[in-house]
C-alpha cells in the first residue's frame, strides 16, 4: 500500500511564516508515511487533531515603550486577541496538508474524493479559537459550509440537534453541499478544564514560588540585568526592582508573547535585536535565533528570513533595530524564562519533574476523555463500499495543549501558533489490533516538523519526558482509553461523556 504524503510543502507556498511576505519558505511537514505500520499495512479509522490557534494580537495593550499597537482603547475592547490574516492563512493551510496526508486514505478506504471525509469540530468560544477552527475547516474541507452550534458539555445536548454531520447518500451526488458543525463550547469545562478545578490556582501559585528553574533565574545577574534593561526600555512597571522577582519573572511570560507576535507579524517591538553585523544575508535572523533558543509560544525568529532568502548575495548587512533592543543572548534568556514560566501552569516545577505532583491528570481529564471517545466513534459507511476515516477538530489555546501533555506525561520544547497533537487509529489486522499513533508539530510554521509518532509514558507516577526523548512507534489504544478513564476517575464530574453520545450521532 503507498504512503501518504510525506512533504505538504508546496500547501504552503502562499503562506507566510514572517511578515506579510507571499514568497514564504517552504514547509517541511516531516510526516511519517500514513498507511504503512509497523506490524504492515493499516486501515485508518479516526483522526483526532488537538490543535493551537493561528497567530493573534496581543490580549492587553503593549507597555508604554513599545508603539507597535494602537493605544487607543477602543481598539483593544473590540480586538484583543483576535485571529489575524497570518492566522487565519496559517489554520488554512494546515487544514490543506491534513486533507493532503488522508485524501489516500478516504479513496484506499471506498471514497471516491477527499470531499467525502467526514468531519466534526469544536472550539472554544474565545475569537481566535472559533476562526482558527473555521479557517482550518476550509482547509480541510474546502467544500464545505460550516454551521456554527452550541456545544453545552454538562448537558450533553447540542442545539440544532436534527443536524447531522454528514448525509452519505447526499455524499455520493457530485451536487450536494456539506456542512460540517462547528460547535462552541458553552462554559469552560474542556478546553479551560482546569477553571472549573477549585484547587488549581493554590497549587499553582505554590508551584510558581518553589519552581527550581526560576529559582535559579532569580539569583543571576544576566536575568537581574535583562529585567531593568526590559523595564528602562518598555516602561513596564510591573518589571520594577521593587516587585518580588519570582512576579517579575513570571510577567516577562506575556512580554515574550508579545515580541512573539511581533516577530511573525514582522514588525519591531521592544525586543527588535541591537544592531548586528552579518556575514551574509542568507544567514539570516531567523536561523541565528532559533538555532540557540526554543520558545514556550514558538521558536524564535524573524521576519527578515523572508527578505533575505530573496537574495543570494554574501555581502555584510546591518540589522535595522529598535532604539535600544534585545541581544540575541537577551532574546533567548526572554524566552527560556517564558518557558519555564509556562511550565509551571501544570507540570511539576521541581529539578526532576513528577506526573503524580503535576496538576494536568485533572486540567485535562474532561478533554483526555472527549479525545477517546471521538477516536471510537464507528466511521461512516463509503459509498463504495469500506469505511471512511472520520476526523474530528479542536480548536484551542497553548495552555490547553500544555495540560494535555502534562497529562500524556510529556513536556513540550514549544507550544508556537498552530502548534498541535494529531491521534491517528490504525486498524492493523488480526495481529496488530487498534493502534493509536500520536504526533505532535510545536512549531509548523517555523520549520518544525510531525515526524515519528511517539509513545507517550501513559503513566500515573514517573518522571514526566521530553517529547524528543519518547521512543518512536504506536501503541495499543486499549493503553490510551485506560489511562483517559484513570484521569476521568480523578473528577467529581465528566462533562465529556454525554456530550460525545450526541457527538457520535453526527459521524
Amino acid at each position: 500500500m503507498a504512503a501518504a504524503v510525506g512533504n505538504c510543502s508546496s500547501l504552503a507556498s502562499s503562506s507566510t511564516t514572517g511578515g506579510c511576505s507571499s514568497s514564504a519558505k517552504p514547509l517541511c511537514w516531516n510526516w511519517e508515511p500514513l498507511l504503512q505500520a509497523p506490524q504492515g499495512p493499516s486501515q485508518l479509522r479516526s483522526v483526532v487533531v488537538v490543535h493551537r490557534h493561528g497567530a493573534r494580537l496581543p490580549t492587553k495593550p503593549p507597555p508604554p515603550g513599545d508603539s507597535t499597537f494602537p493605544r487607543y482603547p477602543g481598539f483593544w475592547q473590540e480586538m484583543k486577541g483576535n485571529l489575524t490574516p497570518l492566522g487565519a492563512s496559517q489554520m488554512k493551510t494546515l487544514g490543506r496538508c491534513l486533507r493532503e496526508r488522508y485524501r489516500e486514505a478516504a479513496t484506499e478506504q471506498g471514497a471516491a474524493s477527499a470531499e467525502q471525509l467526514p468531519v466534526v469540530a469544536f472550539t472554544s468560544a474565545k475569537q481566535r479559537s472559533i476562526h482558527s477552527a473555521w479557517n482550518f475547516l476550509h482547509g480541510y474541507r474546502p467544500d464545505c459550509s460550516v454551521k456554527l452550534q452550541d456545544w453545552e458539555p454538562n448537558s450533553g445536548r447540542l442545539s440544532a440537534a436534527d443536524h447531522r454531520l454528514h448525509d452519505t447518500a447526499a455524499a455520493a451526488a457530485a451536487t450536494a453541499a456539506a456542512i460540517v458543525p462547528l460547535l462552541v463550547e458553552v462554559g469552560t469545562d474542556i478546553f479551560h478544564g482546569w477553571e472549573t478545578i477549585q484547587e488549581h490556582r493554590a497549587w499553582l501559585e505554590k508551584n510558581k514560588e518553589t519552581s527550581a528553574r526560576l529559582l535559579e533565574f532569580s539569583e543571576e545577574e544576566r536575568v537581574a540585568d535583562l529585567l531593568a534593561k526590559i523595564h528602562r526600555v518598555t516602561g513596564d512597571e510591573k518589571l520594577n526592582s521593587s516587585r518580588p522577582i519570582l512576579k517579575r519573572l513570571f510577567h516577562l511570560r506575556r512580554l515574550d508573547t508579545l515580541a512573539l507576535i511581533g516577530t511573525v507579524h514582522g514588525m519591531k517591538t521592544f525586543s527588535s535585536t541591537t544592531p548586528e553585523s552579518r556575514n551574509s544575508r542568507n544567514d539570516s535572523l531567523c536561523s541565528s535565533v532559533s538555532s540557540t533558543t526554543s520558545i514556550s509560544g514558538s521558536t524564535a525568529t524573524s521576519s527578515s528570513a523572508s527578505s533575505s532568502s530573496s537574495s543570494s548575495s554574501t555581502t555584510t548587512t546591518t540589522v535595522t533595530p529598535a532604539a535600544e533592543g534585545l541581544s540575541f543572548a537577551e532574546r533567548a534568556l526572554l524566552a527560556d524564562i517564558s518557558r519555564e514560566a509556562k511550565r509551571c501552569w501544570f507540570q511539576d516545577g521541581s529539578r526532576s519533574p513528577q506526573i503524580e505532583r503535576s496538576f494536568g491528570m485533572r486540567a485535562a481529564a474532561s478533554l483526555a476523555k472527549l479525545i477517546g471517545d471521538l477516536l471510537q466513534v464507528t466511521s461512516a459507511p463509503a459509498p463504495a463500499g469500506g469505511r471512511l476515516p472520520n476526523l474530528a477538530e479542536l480548536s484551542c489555546h497553548d495552555r490547553t495543549l500544555a495540560a494535555l501533555a502534562n497529562l500524556l506525561g510529556v513536556d513540550l520544547e514549544s507550544i508556537g501558533f498552530a502548534s498541535n497533537f494529531v491521534f491517528e487509529l490504525h486498524d492493523c489486522g488480526r495481529d496488530g489490533g487498534l493502534q493509536l499513533r500520536t504526533f505532535y508539530n510545536g512549531d509548523p510554521f517555523f520549520h518544525s516538523g510531525w515526524g515519528a509518532p511517539r509513545r507517550p509514558p501513559l503513566s500515573e507516577k514517573g518522571p514526566v519526558v521530553l517529547w524528543e526523548n519518547l521512543p518512536k512507534g504506536a501503541l495499543p489504544f486499549d493503553l490510551f482509553l485506560s489511562h483517559c478513564d484513570r484521569c476521568a476517575s480523578k473528577m467529581a464530574h465528566h462533562p465529556a461523556e454525554d456530550s460525545v453520545q450526541a457527538a457520535r450521532s453526527r459521524l
